[in-house]
């Protein structure tokens, strides 16, 4: 979650030492505490939910349940060497598979599409409950967007958009980009939808409802050329370190997941998880290098949004970052 967690989230002001970095194991906790669950999972209005659902209807938004299966399938893909045993269906998941797959379900064209047959084998189901598993991964398989697909010079992702602002000035004022946005919280995502459906104009534009970081993981090779992540919730206390998005396994997966030269956005106003970010890249310095100075902010956070204006007006300041992968 981005933007809606600064208004409850305190903001640190100390540093960060090494050592605090250095004693983790480095990697995102995804289950957070109930009370933030509690926060985070809270329902859109019904108009909202609407909005979503028609935006999913026209291939804005993906479908969770499409989501979730592709999850279940390459996790289990991954963790198996291609046979899912308990549900008795034989897998073949490549990186070329993959990447065809998500140029399917983000109405993407390249120049050389990747193939897109996955070898699912549903010939030895054996009953009902293996039957209906074997059913999802076909439909998840086959499902295409709706949206008509065409070629775009980048494909951006940003991670935790809060309201959507800054992912939907971003797609109007670059046309020829794909803009990807993950955000868990659904009012957000109802505001995004609405913000859509009111301008048919801003055509580059994807939602995928979920933890960005988790999506990570699923996304083909050298797939994206930034991610963005704006006014995350900082967890400021020591025992919150787990929380934060960047950590030395996150960063690894956005060096695997950007083509060469590709490049990491950060923007926060808590000093904290500013000197947080910056020692977490810079101890994977074989990998990533500051962009000094940082590129300038119209470029990729063209708006001011109601928390960053709080954050400001409660004497904070806005902190830039950028990283770029080491060919």
């Amino acid at each position: 979650m981005d933007d809606d967690s600064n208004d409850s989230a305190s903001h640190n002001s100390t540093s960060v030492a090494i050592n605090d970095v250095d004693n983790g194991n480095g990697q995102y906790e995804s289950r957070k505490p109930k009370w933030w669950t509690k926060l985070a999972r809270r329902r859109g209005t019904r108009s909202q939910r609407q909005a979503i659902q028609r935006m999913t209807n026209c291939g804005y938004f993906l479908p969770k349940e499409v989501l979730a299966d592709f999850s279940r399938i390459n996790n289990r893909s991954n963790k198996s060497g291609g046979v899912d045993a308990s549900v008795n269906v034989n897998l073949s998941i490549t990186d070329d598979w993959k990447r065809g797959w998500w140029n399917r379900v983000l109405a993407v064209k390249e120049l050389n599409d990747a193939p897109t047959d996955c070898a699912i084998d549903t010939s030895i189901v054996m009953d009902d409950r293996n039957q209906k598993y074997a059913s999802k991964f076909q439909h998840m398989n086959e499902f295409t967007n709706i949206r008509p697909a065409r070629q775009y010079n980048q494909v951006w992702l940003e991670i935790g958009f809060g309201n959507g602002a800054n992912v939907f000035a971003n797609a109007l004022n670059n046309p020829d980009t794909l803009y990807i946005g993950s955000e868990i919280h659904q009012p957000g995502l109802g505001t995004m939808a609405q913000k859509i459906e009111t301008d048919d104009s801003v055509q580059n534009i994807r939602i995928l409802p979920g933890d960005g970081i988790k999506l990570l993981y699923h996304l083909p090779n050298k797939y994206l050329d930034a991610v963005l992540i704006t006014f995350p919730d900082p967890w400021p206390k020591e025992f919150h370190a787990r929380w934060r998005v960047v950590q030395t396994e996150t960063i690894k997966e956005m060096k695997r997941v950007l083509n060469a030269y590709g490049r990491v956005f950060v923007a926060t106003d808590a000093v904290g998880f500013n000197d947080w970010s910056r020692i977490i890249f810079t101890n994977e310095n074989d990998d990533w290098s500051e962009v000094i100075p940082c590129p300038p902010r119209e470029k990729w956070l063209p708006i001011v949004s109601y928390y960053e204006e709080k954050g400001l007006n409660e004497g904070r300041h806005t902190m830039l970052q950028c990283w770029q992968v080491i060919k």
